[in-house]
């Protein structure tokens, strides 16, 4: 995967309970037990050629892990990424380096032929780095999102492989 200076995408390390009730990435409360099972789990994914693909992202500078992006395969023609960056590194581009990234692959080695985005309509920061990857709002889809056992309005972004 080509990188520029400030932003790497590698195998990435970990999930765990985030505070809005679904999975999130918090490295604090990992253990390297739970590290290494996870990153062996998926490279067993990775080659028996499961639907995710899950990259960390670290600072090229220093390697310091400050979040993860992975793309998930929908059908063989749309690819939905996912991405957070830890809070003391939100703000200088790494989510949208990572999401133009994580696209770039999904179209020139898994032959995606659309991104698709879902994001809660208050969610102002991914709403920004959707747009600064090159994706598109396209509508909102009324209970498609779901937290616990309430469903949400998403919005839909998409990018085909020209953006």
């Amino acid at each position: 995967m080509v990188t520029r200076s400030t932003t790497s995408v590698r195998t990435s390390p970990e999930r765990t309970k985030s505070r809005r009730g679904g999975l999130g990435w918090f490295p604090a409360s990992s253990t390297p037990e739970t590290v290494r099972a996870t990153i062996l789990r998926w490279q067993e994914e990775w080659r028996r050629g499961d639907e995710t693909r899950a990259f960390a992202v670290r600072g090229a500078a220093t390697g310091k892990l400050v979040g993860q992006c992975e793309v998930r395969l929908k059908d063989a023609e749309i690819g939905e990424p996912s991405y957070v960056v830890f809070p003391p590194y939100r703000g200088r581009g790494f989510a949208s380096r990572a999401v133009r990234l994580v696209c770039a692959y999904a179209f020139a080695e898994l032959g995606v032929g659309r991104m698709e985005l879902y994001i809660e309509p208050d969610n102002l920061a991914s709403r920004a780095v959707a747009r600064n990857a090159g994706f598109v709002e396209k509508g909102v889809l009324r209970k498609q999102g779901k937290a616990g056992v309430e469903r949400r309005e998403m919005l839909i972004y998409s990018r085909p492989p020209s953006d």
